[in-house]
């Protein structure tokens, strides 16, 4: 699945839009391709593709049709931001922030824009304020709001485009993009081509409007701050943000065999910023695209990629080829060279997607295309054990992985099993340690994970919502002893995540007057903060 900052990256990391009243939800910054919101089993954006006739004895059992596409499923789980102890809540409703201190559960409210919805975490720079930025989706600005060491809360304002739905920010914190996903509207008109964006300098406080191509779907900073990405038709938009002012430089134009321009679904960038891989539809190769407008060439696999990801510190490139059941993995810092390049098949296996760790050395291999129980997990670590690999019975149709920061564990959202009486399941996976995965079932399909970013706390979130049956709760995971924890919650849950460095689990739910759930993970205490919106608490 293409680099998720991508890259929730990839493991649903925190930092993210809360939304704590009954209002709508925004998406939070550009870690994913998918839009927000609950997950439905439906076909999700992004979705990645490809294979041949020449399918493994697994895949056959569809009666030799071809399998489907893969569907990247990982974007549609979204967690709240966070940032350090600080939670920030938007409610398009009231037209309010509201700030929480989770030490010390006290609230401060502040004016935004009016419809404030998609939010992003801003990078802490120097010791500097905590801060997020919020889109206010009805009066066309932003709204930026800081929290310094002394708890004094602060707002500016920047006017930007009509229609923004998405954020970008750069890893140092200085840039932050307002951009619009067409995926996230419903039915646009194709002359609506989503390409202005409204770039924030958030040192100098100034707004550079500019256009890109048509319906962009990525939005990637290089990591010196120096260049700006976005992938969008007909290729690559560069930008230059060196000078005094953002500048549209170049467009990388990526073509296929043929010379036509592909569709950059699948695209990861790496976070350097010097190369592109992209993955187009039914082809056998990998494009690899260098950022500095050289020449593109082509990696030549075994069979049609039917995905592509690249690990979040952008050390490792994989890429499956489903008809085959063979992992490639690249090394991305030597990828001219010949040996950059390690194959591995895994015989009598069906697989078709991959996730790899944000550190690269752990990757694990699925399919949500056919059904299978089964899931791969490869050591990507350099050494004698490169490459090592063991496949582990789930129990039942994986539907979405999700890799933990330090690559040692995994939960993957799966199929209800044929027979059973429950509404959704999901799998805690050790990658590391050869330990058989757990099978949980819940009485409520899930809606959202949230992983401890790093260690001392290794932890998940997994939080189930039946909107039919009023049944909702949040499934505290404990690792590496792999105990699970349920608790009950007392209205809808609306997204999820987990405070590593704090030790705390918290859970927004839709409430007229605002209300979350904070679990610390060390005693697996459970504290509804409620009533926030007229700026009260109540501590149940």
């Amino acid at each position: 699945m293409a680099n998720d900052s991508r890259s929730l990256g990839r493991a649903a990391r925190v930092a993210w839009l809360v939304a704590f009243s009954s209002g709508a939800a925004g998406c939070g910054s550009d870690a994913s391709s998918a839009s927000p919101g609950a997950f439905d089993g439906s076909a999700a954006t992004g979705t990645i593709g490809g294979g041949n006739a020449a399918t493994t004895s697994a895949v056959s059992t569809t009666g030799g049709n071809e399998p489907p596409p893969e569907q990247e499923l990982e974007g549609s789980y979204q967690a709240p931001v966070a940032t350090g102890s600080i939670l920030w809540s938007a409610n398009p409703d009231s037209n309010r922030v509201a700030v929480i201190d989770t030490e010390s559960l006290t609230i401060q409210i502040a004016d935004a824009g009016f419809g404030p919805t998609t939010m992003a975490p801003i990078p802490r720079r120097d010791g500097g304020p905590s801060s997020a930025i919020v889109i206010n989706a009805l009066s066309h600005d932003a709204t930026l709001l800081s929290l310094d060491s002394e708890r004094e809360l602060t707002t500016a304002t920047f006017p930007i485009h009509a229609g923004a739905n998405r954020w970008a920010v750069s890893d140092a914190g200085r840039w932050a993009v307002a951009w619009s996903d067409a995926r996230q509207v419903e039915a646009p008109d194709p002359t609506d081509g989503f390409q202005d964006v409204s770039l924030i300098d958030l040192e100098a406080e100034r707004v550079t409007r500019s256009s890109v191509g048509y319906r962009p779907n990525q939005v990637v900073f290089g990591a010196d701050e120096r260049r700006m990405f976005v992938v969008a038709e007909p290729g690559i938009s560069v930008v230059d943000l060196s000078g005094d002012t953002p500048d549209a430089v170049d467009l990388i134009e990526v073509n296929s065999a043929a010379g036509e321009p592909v569709a950059l679904e699948d695209i990861a960038i790496t976070r350097d910023g010097s190369l592109a891989l992209v993955r187009e539809e039914g082809s056998s190769s990998v494009t690899v695209v260098p950022l500095d407008g050289d020449p593109a060439w082509a990696i030549e696999l075994t069979g049609p990629v039917t995905d592509l990801d690249l690990s979040a510190d952008g050390r490792r490139g994989v890429a499956v080829v489903r008809s085959t059941s063979e992992v490639f993995v690249f090394d991305m810092e030597r990828l001219e060279q010949a040996d950059a390049v390690h194959a591995l098949q895994v015989p009598d296996t069906s697989f078709g997607s991959v996730v790899v760790a944000p550190k690269a050395d752990v990757a694990v291999l699925f399919t949500n295309a056919v059904e299978t129980h089964e899931a791969t997990i490869v050591n990507l670590e350099d050494g004698a054990d490169f490459l090592s690999h063991r496949t582990v019975d789930l129990k039942a149709t994986v539907r979405a992985v999700f890799v933990a920061e330090d690559g040692a564990h995994a939960v993957a959202l799966l199929d209800v099993p044929e027979g059973s009486t429950k509404k959704g399941a999901f799998s805690l996976i050790p990658t590391k340690a050869e330990r058989a995965p757990k099978i949980v079932g819940t009485d409520a399909p899930a809606m959202a994970v949230g992983l401890a970013p790093t260690r001392p706390t290794a932890a998940a979130l997994v939080t189930t919502r039946d909107e039919t049956t009023g049944v909702f709760a949040t499934h505290v995971v404990s690792f590496p002893g792999l105990l699970v924890d349920t608790f009950a919650l007392a209205s809808p849950p609306l997204a999820t995540g987990v405070m590593g460095d704090a030790g705390l689990g918290y859970v927004a739910q839709a409430h007229p007057e605002g209300r979350v759930t904070f679990i610390e993970l060390a005693t697996l205490r459970a504290r509804t903060l409620t009533g926030f919106e007229l700026a009260t608490k109540v501590v149940e």
